[in-house]
């Protein structure tokens, strides 16, 4: 499992990313919706081969 913090993902990238490592993992990606491209977005990169990527729940948590 890998965490990426500030990540910069477009929707377009992100969605090239799963495609093309289709079958090796799990891209679960989260960004926030005022500011897309921001600071604040993260991303957690799974291995399918080694995890029981099936059963991830994402929650997301907004301080205030």
């Amino acid at each position: 499992i890998l965490i990426v913090s500030k990540a910069y993902l477009i929707e377009r990238r992100q969605n090239e990313l799963k495609n093309l490592f289709l079958q090796r993992i799990k891209i679960v990606f989260t960004e926030n919706p005022e500011n897309p491209t921001g600071k604040e977005d993260a991303a957690t990169v799974i291995n399918k081969k080694s995890t029981n990527w099936h059963s991830i729940q994402t929650k997301i948590v907004v301080p205030e």
